[in-house]
């Protein structure tokens, strides 16, 4: 079979580019072999344009010489006749060509999780700036904490056991909230009070304590309470900084977890369409560039203006390793669509039967998160093209290079309106010498 492809491969290279033999001929090929595998093991030998196949039988290598091309030409014939398919598939993964009621459905849902996760995301913002904030505050040398500890330090009075208690119950409390990682700021900021109001009055310092009173008066209990009073004191610092560790840690991790955190305020009904559209609301976003204007003519200015430039193969892989996730995964849904019934019909064998029923599950939901970070990678390379070459479109259109970043706004603006109504927009072309 090798030697069949590398000859159809050799005779057809100059007419099929890279990206299709990966793309489209190689998920067809895949996909292919998975159904003659099954064909073999449901029905028995099987025989394709002369050749016999079979899993436990030997190949004619003669035979199959011949018999291996034209499989291998049967492939690339199914391969390019998918091809112009692939955005209807895009469209269905992302969602954008669902049936009305299905995308509804599935938008409400991942609506609901969005405003849960977006609602996650600013609690621990929130818990994060309340803890720095409190860190900010706690630091100066005149800051309230260390002051009220500095006036603790000329208390007079014995110490009271009942506000040391309430002090370590409070910091124990807020050491709970950071081992289990939920909302810490209250947590810390009821251990806060707590302490401050034990240092109104405690003296953690059982010397001082002992300089200011009547030695006689200062028994072994008082001096204890007094060092743990500055133990407690002292815990509190500890007790915000693992806070603030802890805090920035759990805002990073879900931000790292949620991939597509830019889509949540404005959902789609598809993780894969989130994606997209992070990738294509960039550069209106940043540029205020329409990503459907810009896209297309870039990659037309782009080859106008070197035709080598390595961008255009990075684009065309990171394009083809999407296309490749995509049909995969359609073609994967062939399986059981054409198997199980006919299995079902012939009776079996019924370890196949739930063989296929198993595996389809996992095959699919493979590719699909295979075809999410294919479309998140293509994203990057998207983004990074749009920052480095956009103003080509501007010299493509004969348009004057802008100055500043809101004067490139205001430009893209103006091109936008042209687009949608040329005769009450008006355009500044720049004269032909100079362009």
């Amino acid at each position: 079979m090798i030697g069949a492809f590398n000859s159809v491969y050799t005779a057809l290279q100059g007419f099929l580019s890279r990206t299709f033999w990966f793309a489209a001929f190689l998920p067809v090929a895949l996909i292919a072999v998975i159904h003659l595998v099954i064909a073999t093991l449901a029905v028995g030998p099987i025989t394709v344009f002369g050749a016999t196949l079979s899993l436990s039988g030997s190949l004619d290598a003669a035979q199959f010489a011949t018999t291996g091309i034209v499989i291998v030409l049967g492939l690339v014939i199914v391969a390019y006749a998918v091809m112009p398919l692939m955005p209807r598939f895009r469209g269905l993964l992302d969602g954008t060509l669902l049936p009305v009621e299905i995308h509804d459905w599935l938008r409400g849902m991942r609506r609901t999780e969005a405003n849960i996760l977006e609602r996650t995301i600013q609690a621990r913002l929130d818990d994060l700036g309340a803890l720095h904030t409190m860190l900010e505050q706690y630091s100066p040398a005149d800051s309230p904490f260390r002051t009220a500890y500095a006036d603790a330090e000329r208390l007079a009075g014995l110490p009271d056991s009942q506000v040391a208690d309430a002090a370590a119950a409070s910091l124990k409390a807020a050491r709970t909230a950071i081992d289990k990682r939920q909302l810490m700021a209250e947590a810390v900021r009821a251990a806060e009070a707590a302490v401050r109001t034990m240092l109104t009055r405690n003296n953690p310092d059982q010397r001082e304590l002992a300089r200011l009173i009547a030695p006689a008066t200062l028994d072994a209990a008082a001096a204890k309470l007094c060092d743990r009073t500055g133990d407690l004191a002292n815990q509190f610092e500890d007790v915000l900084s693992s806070a603030c560790r802890e805090a920035f840690y759990a805002h990073e991790i879900i931000k790292e977890r949620v991939r597509i955190a830019a889509a949540l305020k404005n959902p789609r009904a598809t993780l894969i369409g989130d994606a997209r559209y992070v990738v294509e609301s960039y550069a209106e976003d940043v540029y205020c560039a329409q990503f459907d204007f810009l896209w297309p003519r870039l990659l037309v200015a782009i080859k106008a203006e070197k035709a080598d430039d390595p961008i255009l193969t990075s684009i065309e892989n990171a394009r083809a390793q999407s296309d490749f996730a995509v049909l995969s995964w359609v073609l994967i849904l062939t399986v059981p669509a054409i198997w199980l019934p006919t299995l079902l019909v012939r009776g079996g064998p019924a370890w196949l039967f739930l063989a296929i029923g198993a595996a389809t599950p996992m095959l699919l939901t493979f590719f699909y998160e295979l075809v999410f970070e294919n479309q998140l990678a293509f994203g990057d390379v998207v983004k990074s093209t749009i920052d480095r070459h956009r103003l080509l479109v501007l010299k493509m259109l004969g348009l004057p290079q802008p100055t500043s970043r809101s004067g490139e706004r205001l430009l893209w603006e103006q091109i936008l309106g042209a687009e949608k109504d040329g005769r009450t927009t008006d355009l500044v072309y720049l004269p032909p010498k100079t362009q």
